[in-house]
């Protein structure tokens, strides 16, 4: 949901801030795959604050940046040492390098703020630069080089997906003969992994722009101004654009489904946590892309085992699935039961979907789901022959029964348990209609969404071809 952000009490604060002290803390991320994007994202916008600097920093509901409330600061302002302000204490939500304190006074400009010394050498020297040319323009405006001015400034940054940090910057500027400081601000987003600044533009899919605008449009804004995203901030929870310095709007990923895409961190699966294999049998079908979407907007994967004579005609989805990450299983050629089959028959159902899941989706098999469930010692035999694993659930949802979401999404979370493996069949619209609730709130009830080769990759004694699993032990 949308959310508006005054920041007219942060700006406030910085005008009581020029000889920064008290911050040293650091907190390191990880790096991770290549991201988009190199150009600076960082226009200014201002305002006149007449507030007495009283208040706290705005927090988001929702938990859209993760406040540890490292790096204090404390400090007292003045105009080019002709007048002194209340000292004040302000707590900034600093998670990304370590907070340094800058300090110059040279050509009749005098600096004081602090900045991120970091691993992302674009991203400090970014700010950086912005408080050096934001001092120098703001001389010139006043007058030129004859004219003393002092800029205070300094930042919140957030570690947004241990890939991406974001940074928001304010300064509060004055002159020897100003009445009142002047405040601007500016916001940077990094890619650790390539060591680049981002640009919104390169975040963008097709249509995003148009789309995000419409968005704004919704939430009561003017969705023709031109600096609608100048600036603009990644944050844990979606992205949030600053407008006229005072306040923001803040949209969740969610909503930005299909407009922006967030350069992510590579994926680890943390054995000592929760997990779980969601399955799809049956498809490919029109309805597995919609289940691909969430897969991949929250990062997880799951398992499509498919029926060999469909993979052809889907064979974009199937190309889909395994690029994301996702497995494909083995669910025989033409879904037949293989109980009633002979040896050579049941090879050739696993062989001929294994032969068409190469060629039409560029990927391999491991595992092999009978139809129906069933399986008997001729079929371990044969699979194991062919070094396949056999798979069955632990959760059957009987989605292909009542075709309805909220049974499904229901049968799954009352029987979700670390371990499980969940049946399900992407044939059905319901069924994708029901992951839309299933996957972010598994996410949220903390386990890990994985494929079933990594669910059983944890098995106690691993696993051997031929042999039936039915959930993680």
């Amino acid at each position: 949901m949308k959310r508006f952000l005054s920041l007219g009490l942060t700006l406030a604060l910085i005008f009581s801030i020029a000889a920064l002290s008290g911050c040293g803390q650091k907190s390191d991320g990880s790096s991770s795959e290549s991201g988009a994007g190199s150009a600076a994202s960082s226009s200014t916008s201002s305002s006149a604050d007449t507030s007495a600097g009283e208040g706290k920093k705005p927090t988001i509901s929702g938990g859209a940046a993760q406040a540890s409330g490292s790096g204090d600061s404390t400090g007292t302002a003045d105009a080019n040492g002709d007048a002194d302000a209340a000292a004040l204490t302000t707590v900034h939500t600093q998670e990304y390098g370590t907070c340094t304190n800058y300090d110059s006074d040279e050509n009749n400009i005098k600096l004081r703020l602090n900045y991120p010394d970091g691993d992302i050498d674009a991203l400090d020297n970014a700010f950086l630069d912005w408080a050096k040319q934001t001092a120098a323009d703001y001389q010139n405006e006043q007058g030129g080089s004859d004219v003393a001015v002092s800029l205070a400034a300094s930042y919140d940054s957030f570690n947004v997906n241990d890939r991406v940090v974001s940074l928001v910057g304010t300064a509060s500027l004055n002159h020897s003969h100003s009445a009142l400081p002047e405040t601007k601000m500016t916001t940077f987003n990094a890619d650790r992994e390539t060591g680049k600044l981002l640009n919104f533009k390169d975040l963008l899919k097709d249509g995003g722009e148009t789309a995000i605008r419409q968005l704004c449009a919704d939430a009561g804004l003017d969705s023709t101004r031109t600096d609608l995203f100048d600036n603009w901030l990644l944050t844990a929870a979606g992205l949030r654009l600053y407008l006229d310095g005072e306040q923001a709007v803040e949209f969740t990923y969610s909503q930005l489904r299909g407009m922006l895409t967030v350069p992510k961190p590579p994926r680890k699966i943390d054995p000592s946590k929760p997990m779980i294999a969601l399955t799809f049998d049956d498809g490919p079908s029109k309805n597995t892309e919609h289940i691909l979407d969430l897969l991949e907007e929250y990062d997880v994967r799951a398992t499509f085992f498919v029926v060999g004579n469909r993979v052809s005609t889907y064979a974009d989805t199937a190309k889909r699935a395994v690029a994301l990450g996702n497995e494909i299983g083995i669910h025989t050629w033409e879904h037949a039961k293989l109980t009633v089959l002979s040896p050579d028959e049941i090879a050739s159902q696993i062989t001929r979907t294994a032969d068409a899941v190469k060629e039409y989706a560029g990927g391999t098999c491991a595992a092999v789901r009978p139809p129906g469930g069933a399986c008997d010692d001729t079929v371990k035999q044969v699979a194991g022959q062919l070094g396949y694993i056999l798979v069955n659930w632990s959760i059957d949802t009987l989605d292909w029964k009542t075709r309805d979401a909220d049974s499904t999404y229901n049968a799954i979370m009352s029987q979700a348990a670390d371990g499980g493996i969940v049946l399900c069949h992407d044939l059905y619209e319901s069924t994708a209609n029901a992951m839309d609730r299933v996957i972010p709130e598994l996410i949220d009830q903390g386990y890990q969404l994985v494929t079933v080769s990594e669910l059983l990759s944890y098995n106690t004694g691993g696993v051997t071809p031929g042999n039936l699993y039915s959930q993680r032990k």
